[in-house]
Formats: structure tokens, sequence, C-alpha cells
């Protein structure tokens, strides 16, 4: 834990002179307030000398609030500006944060999403980096400024009389002493609190991304049983938090309270005595309040600190995720798109191999077909052709040049894909469809328009290609599908890959985009990963796989005549299609 947060906070180091500078104003401003019961105390001083002598020197008094008055005004303006840099430098330190752990979601290895869910990481971008922005801006600070006012009031306790600063050191040591094991329970619940927040997110992302099917099958009742269990695990550990933390409080206040009768049982006995004077008694009371507080604030301030390393060791931790290599630097030109796969073997889990001695040569230009039953390896064999995931052997290899010698970046270029899910983002329906495709004119998207049979929804929206997307739009999830369609059709990639890219139309639009996308396809490689007859028996071959393996491979009406596996999925379910 130490070393992630030790990552985490050389982030500060960025800011460093903010910082520091807010920090050296706002100790110098707990050092300038410690003074000022010394002053009161010669302020008491001097007005009794006027009483016991009778000779008044109000001038003598009125130069000493003067002098009270400047010290009290330096002590709140260098700790004002100093809370003010402070603030500063912490905010900018979490903006980097932030901005750093967001593009290590987009650099981070898919396998990583696979294990944790998607609640729990956006709970690390936002609520997570909020309790450290806390922490830097606000909570440190505090804690030096208490730590410098306790070894001050320490220092001016000696000086002015030895006896009573160690009584008041003694008390609330024993204080902190028993403090210390409230505050370690109190930390191991905050953590744990963090961790089921994280959980309370990934159900509540689930039921809304799912809530359509939530109703469908009257499912509501589950599913908040399941956030209720959750949300009682997270308020049983915030229960036994704040009750620790509710304990600190009020036991310091009893040790100040103690400290007070301890003080002025043994300075009253040391004023009989003629050992002490009556003002340094009143400057004492002053700094035993100064002393506690500070001490008070200092366990406050660490019980708030205990959910900022927790949440810096979530952040942290995050960071230290696996990222996609990115040993290749080749920027491949003119790609033609062969495709060769060399006897590849891939698993999600090592003990666990999808794809075992996989090998096909697909030549530039031919429309592949991918089927198989599920669990075959079909979006994986295409995962693995993006890099998204690493093989564990083989090599796959493009116009003869192994991928992962390929720039990442130059490689995604080469595909344009269509997912079974569609995915559109918040902005104009132009704006969806250019998506991150560079020297197209108006001229190729309206051609594409055109052609994937997108003109209709278009001219029935009120601002046209235009209007911005929205849930009140009525875009429905079959429009966005053809959104995605024309997306990849204007990229033009080389290699074209389509999983299940028409699944969400209806066969009347199907067809048209069919149409459409066997024009585009002509002259690119294209895999079709195999849903419904039409992008079956026009594909120049047919990989077929079983196990993670080719078991087939072959023309539609090859693998028909062999009368094999093919054949047998072709009767069980593609059949009755047609």
């Amino acid at each position: 834990m130490r070393s992630r947060i030790k990552k985490i906070s050389s982030y500060l180091l960025r800011y460093r002179a903010v910082i520091i500078t807010g920090l050296v104003l706002g100790s110098i401003g707990s050092l300038i307030n410690v003074l000022v019961p010394y002053y009161i105390k010669n302020i008491a001083a001097c007005i009794n000398e006027t009483v016991s002598t009778g000779a008044p020197d109000p001038q003598g008094i009125i130069t000493l609030v003067k002098r009270a008055l400047m010290i009290i005004i330096a002590g709140a303006f260098a700790s004002m500006i100093g809370t003010r840099l402070q603030a500063l430098g912490g905010k900018k330190t979490v903006r980097d944060l932030r901005k750093a752990l967001n593009d290590k979601i987009d650099r981070v290895s898919l396998s990583v999403y696979d294990r944790i869910p998607q609640g729990d990481t956006v709970s690390r971008l936002t609520s997570d980096t909020t309790v450290i922005s806390q922490a830097l801006s606000s909570y440190i600070g505090k804690l030096l400024s208490s730590l410098i006012i306790v070894i001050g009031v320490i220092v001016m306790m000696f000086y002015m009389n030895a006896v009573l600063a160690l009584c008041v050191i003694v008390s609330v040591a024993l204080g902190i002493f028993i403090n210390s094991f409230f505050m370690a329970i109190c930390a191991k619940a905050v953590k744990e609190e963090r961790r089921l927040m994280g959980n309370v997110n990934s159900v509540v992302t689930e039921s809304i991304n799912g809530h359509i099917l939530i109703k469908t099958f009257n499912s509501e009742e589950n599913v908040l049983r399941q956030f209720e269990e959750i949300n009682t695990d997270i308020v049983g550990a915030r229960f036994k938090s704040q009750f620790f933390l509710s304990i600190v409080l009020p036991f310091m206040d009893f040790v100040s309270n103690f400290t007070y009768v301890v003080v002025c049982v043994a300075g009253g006995i040391m004023i009989l005595n003629g050992k002490l004077s009556i003002d340094t008694l009143a400057a004492f009371i002053l700094y035993i309040k100064m002393f506690t507080s500070p001490v008070t604030q200092m366990s406050h301030t660490l019980g708030n600190l205990a959910p900022s390393f927790a949440c810096m060791d979530r952040v942290s931790e995050f960071m230290d995720y696996d990222e996609e290599e990115n040993s290749g630097n080749r920027m491949p030109e003119n790609v033609k798109g062969e495709v060769e796969f060399s006897h590849i073997s891939f698993g999600y889990l090592d003990d666990q191999i999808v794809i075992k001695d996989f090998s096909a040569h697909i030549k530039p230009g031919m429309k592949v077909a991918v089927v198989g039953p599920t669990g075959a390896g079909k979006s994986t064999l295409i995962n693995l052709l993006m890099r998204f995931y690493e093989v564990n052997s083989g090599d796959i290899l493009i116009d003869g040049l192994p991928i992962k010698e390929i720039k990442r970046s130059a490689l995604h270029d080469i595909f344009a894909m269509v997912l079974q899910e569609t995915w559109t983002f918040k902005g104009s329906v132009r704006d969806n469809i250019v998506y991150s495709t560079k020297d197209r004119d108006d001229a190729d998207l309206k051609a594409v328009i055109d052609e994937s049979g997108l003109k209709y929804l278009i001219d029935t929206l009120p601002e046209g290609i235009e209007t911005e997307l929205s849930e009140s739009n009525g875009v429905s999830a079959g429009q966005k599908q053809l959104l995605t369609i024309a997306r990849a059709m204007l990229k033009e990639a080389p290699i074209m890959i389509l999983d299940e890219a028409t699944s969400s139309v209806d066969t009347r639009t199907e067809k048209l985009i069919q149409a459409a996308l066997d024009k585009m396809t002509e002259g690119h490689t294209s895999f079709v990963i195999a849903h419904r007859l039409s992008t079956i028996v026009n594909a120049d071959v047919i990989l077929v796989l079983k196990d993670g393996d080719i078991e087939e491979m072959g023309t539609h009406r090859e693998l028909l005549e062999k009368n094999g596996f093919y054949a047998d999925l072709y009767r069980a379910g593609f059949e009755q299609e047609g």
C-alpha cells in the first residue's frame, strides 16, 4: 500500500511550489496564533500590576492590545492565503490524476475488464478521486497546522512552567494512546466501506443498462433485494467506522476537561505556595484549549484521511493494471488485406484454452464467414485479429507482417468493425457517422447514407443529419445499428469485420444493407460472424469453428455436399430462416 500511495503522491510534485508555499504560510499562521495567549498573559500581568500598585498605565495596556491585534490579523491573513494555495495545488493535482486515470482506462488491457465490474471502475474515477481531492486540498494542511500548533504550544508551556507543561502532556498523551486503537479499527472499516461502494455502483450500472430486461422478466424485486443486501453491508461498515469516529471526539473533549482540572488544581497549589502567578495560570488555561483542540483536530483529520488512503490505494491499484502491449512500431502502407493465422492458441485464463492450434490463410479481397456453436471462438478470433488480446502462441500476419510488429493505432486503422451491440454517443447524426474518419467529403457521406438505408431515418428527424441523438428522438436499436454500419462504410478500411452486424435490423432493411455491404467489400477483405443465411451463402470461404479449431472450411455449397458439421448446423438453425 505504501508504494501505491507513493505513486499517487508523485502527482503532488508537479505543484510542489504552490503546495509548499501554502503549507509554509499556513504554518506561519499557526505559529503566530501560538503567541496570542502569551500576549494575553502580558496584558493580564500589566492589568494585575496596575491594580496592585494603584498606578494606572493605560498606554501600556493599549500598546499590548495593539500588538495582540496585529498578531491575530497577521496570523489570520497567513492562514487564509495558505489554505487557498493548498486547495489550489490539491485541485490541480487531482485534475491531473483524473486525467491520468482516464487515459489509463483507454490503455488498459481488455482482460482487466473481464475481471472487474464497470461500476467499480467508475467509482475509482469519480468518488475515490473526490475523496483524494479533499485530502490534498484540506486535510493535509490541517494536519500540519495542528502539528505545528501542538509543538509551539509545548515549547511555550515549558518556557512558562515545566511542571504544568508535564501535567498537560501526560494527560493528553494518555488520551491519544487510547484513541489510536479506535483509529486503527476505523481505518479498516472505511476501506471495506469503499470496496462495498464500488459494488453498489456496479449493481446500479448493470440495473440501468438492463432495465428493459429487468422489467420484461418482472425481476425488479430480485434487483432490489440484491441492492438491499449490498446496501445493508455498506450501512454496517459505515456504522462501524462512524461509531469509532464518534468515540474519538467526545473522548478528546473528556481529556481536555480532565486536563483543565489537573492544571487548575496543580496551578492553585503553586499559586498558594508563591511559585506561580495568576496571569501565567490564565495563559496556561488558554494553552490547554489551544493544545487539546489541534490534538482533537489531528485525530479527526486522521479519521478523514483513512478513507483517503484507501481511495489512493484503489486508484493506484488500477494504475498498476496491465496495459495493452505497444511493442510494434511499424506503419504498413497500401495494405492489401491478406490475413494469415499461423498455429495460434489463446485462452482468457491460462488453464482454459479457447482457441487451439488455429491456422488459416485468407487472400486479399475474400469474404470470410465464421460460423460455429456458442463458445467455439468466433468473437475471440476477431478480438485476436484486432489485437485486443495477445495470443498465447503462434502468429497473426497481415500482408506477411506479424501484427505484434505493427503499431497498435496503425493496426486499428486497417480495420472497420460493426458489432452486434450498437454504440452511439451524444452528438449529431453527422458526428456519429464521421466518427474518427478523416479526408472524406460531404459527397462520400451522402453516398454512404443512401447505401446504408439511413436516408429515410434522417429525413424524418427534426433537424436532419444535424439532429442531436438522444432518447427523446425515438431512434430505435435497429436504426442505431444503421448508424454504426454507415460509420464503418465511410471508413473504407482494407479489412471489414462484421460481428452479427445485421442482427438488430429487420429482413427488408437487411437486404438493403447486405447489397451495400457486398458492393462496399468488393476488393476488401471481410470477416463476417454469421447470424443469418444471407450473410453466409455469398461468402468466398466459410470457416466452421468447433472447440477452438477449424472443423471444416469451404464454400456454402461445398460444405453442404460434405454433409458434415456445417450441414448439421445449417439444418439445425440456418435452414429454418429460409
